[in-house]
């Protein structure tokens, strides 16, 4: 299957850090492990790679940030599928580019050495960040909905011990990761919390759009079908007057 990758890269604001050396491929592999097509991971690290004789360290920047976005997408799509999209990235890039494959495994973990008290405070901090005035109300209902457990671990665990590190994917990138996933997976009241989510993260309209765009060039070059009538919300976007 091809994706046309080049129609992607164009979707972006000049204005954008995505539009800048392949960075906007952090976005797109989620998206495609939400799709259940996590093998063409390898097309995005091809497409990273091209050509041979890129600068190496905007290279290894990228690859961080999309291996990044694929780690804190795992809550969101799954650990299998998050599991078998770093492995295809870490095997292509074995294969292609072993010199960067090493220095990508010699990084340390961004998480091992922050306290659990740290980790706590910056989960309730960025959640807090993308639901704003509604962050209790979200804690109310997912606590309602499975005797107070979804809550605490939203907070400690998925933001606090893996989303809200900002170290090589930052916050507004993360906040454009989490709207992607759940836009391609259909799930429209999550997709429209985390599209609010990600314009309280900092980005604006033209980045939105993007995003959605993306998400259907990505269905249509995998011959899916995207449910138009999911998205609807979007359309918020022009009456709240982004």
């Amino acid at each position: 299957m091809n994706l046309d990758l080049d129609a992607i890269s164009k979707l972006w604001p000049d204005s954008s850090p995505l539009s800048q050396n392949k960075a906007w491929t952090s976005i797109i592999g989620p998206v495609l492990l939400a799709l259940a097509h996590e093998s063409l991971i390898e097309n995005i690290c091809n497409y990273i790679l091209e050509p041979s004789a890129a600068t190496e360290a905007p290279t290894l920047d990228c690859l961080r940030s999309l291996r990044e976005a694929l780690l804190k997408s795992s809550p969101l799509v799954g650990f299998p599928r998050a599991i078998n999209g770093l492995t295809i990235l870490n095997s292509t890039l074995k294969q292609s580019r072993p010199s960067l494959q090493a220095q990508l495994a010699a990084d340390k973990s961004l998480r091992s050495d922050v306290p659990l008290s740290e980790r706590q405070a910056r989960g309730k901090a960025f959640f807090g960040r993308i639901y704003d005035r509604h962050t209790e109300r979200v804690l109310a209902n997912l606590n309602e909905a499975s005797g107070g457990e979804l809550g605490e671990f939203a907070i400690n665990c998925v933001y606090g011990d893996l989303v809200a590190e900002d170290g090589r994917l930052g916050a507004k990138d993360t906040g454009l990761v989490e709207f992607a996933v759940c836009l391609a997976m259909g799930v429209p009241a999550q997709a429209k919390g985390h599209m609010y989510g990600a314009r309280n993260l900092g980005n604006g309209k033209g980045e939105i759009e993007a995003v959605v765009e993306m998400v259907r060039i990505v269905a249509r070059d995998l011959n899916m079908v995207l449910d138009e009538e999911k998205i609807n919300f979007v359309k918020k976007l022009d009456e709240d007057g982004w």
